[in-house]
């Protein structure tokens, strides 16, 4: 028996040694995002963001470090004008999330240049990005507290306040339907929530912090299409002036934004409204014909 306890608490610490060094590693990134800024990053901290900034790419080439021999991004040329809702599709691989990426300054670029309103992006604090843009991927990270307390993260308003928003939104129902509504614990990383329940209340989080900016990489694809559909209203009537880039494979994501753009190997290959698009014999119009959208 004893020496099943020690073999049994041996393993356990082995494990907890692993989820540890993990951690710590992560742990590492986060400092990495929040430390002050460096020598090749200029602060401007009283100026910030204005509402809707626009963001330009210039011929911008970009490789990630562990494959620098394979060019994501090929002298990309975009602009996304301010206060805009932008579609960017495209096929898997194409580039689509590293654009996003480079706007999050998680990476820079290999060549090129990229502009948010009207400044290098590089004379742009990370402090300044994080605190007027707003970023949902397709698996948002969450909490294993409750739904109030992940909804707080990152903004000043208290539960009143929240619970207002989310009414005049049309989250509330989506809240009050889980059990304990606000209360619920969510479990590790949301377990207890489903894709599309996770999406929702990312987006619903990011909503409440007023962005001037925000990216959805795939945010709503858990959602059935009438469903997003409200979601992606909800978004624009929250944010009415903010710059909103829709990245997405499903048209009825994108088909509302004012400009779409077509994404393939690593270039811009069509850009217009959907109904420019549409009857193209381009990739828009080949995926209306495959999505059977009007």
């Amino acid at each position: 028996l004893y020496g099943s306890i020690v073999g049994v608490s041996f393993a356990f610490l082995v494990s907890a040694y692993a989820e540890v060094a993990q951690s710590l590693g992560g742990l590492e990134r986060v400092f990495e995002l929040w430390e002050p800024a460096s020598e090749t990053e200029v602060p401007v901290p009283t100026q910030l963001l204005k509402a809707g900034p626009g963001v330009s790419f210039r011929e911008v080439s970009f490789s990630y470090p562990e494959r620098a021999e394979t060019l994501v991004l090929d002298q990309l040329n975009l602009d996304i004008p301010g206060g805009s809702t932008v579609g960017i599709m495209g096929p898997s691989g194409a580039g689509k999330s590293s654009i996003v990426q480079l706007i999050l300054k998680f990476y820079a670029p290999s060549a090129g240049s990229i502009r948010i309103d009207d400044r290098d992006i590089q004379q742009v604090s990370t402090q300044e990005l994080c605190s007027k843009v707003a970023w949902v991927p397709q698996e948002p990270l969450l909490f294993g507290f409750s739904v109030l307390d992940n909804l707080t993260l990152g903004n000043p308003l208290d539960a009143c306040d929240i619970e207002s928003k989310l009414k005049e939104w049309g989250f509330l129902d989506f809240v009050w339907e889980l059990p304990g509504g606000l209360s619920m614990i969510l479990g590790e990383h949301g377990t207890q929530l489903s894709g599309g329940q996770r999406q929702r209340l990312a987006i619903a989080r990011a909503l409440l912090r007023s962005p001037q900016l925000i990216l959805l990489d795939e945010a709503t694809s858990g959602l059935d299409s009438d469903l997003e559909e409200k979601v992606l209203s909800a978004v624009r009537e929250a944010l009415p002036t903010a710059t909103i880039v829709i990245i997405s494979h499903r048209l009825s994501s994108v088909k509302g934004a004012n400009v779409i753009f077509l994404v393939n190997e690593g270039r811009v290959v069509e850009q217009g409204s959907h109904d420019e698009l549409k009857s193209g014999s381009g990739l828009y119009g080949h995926y209306v014909r495959r999505q059977a959208v009007g």
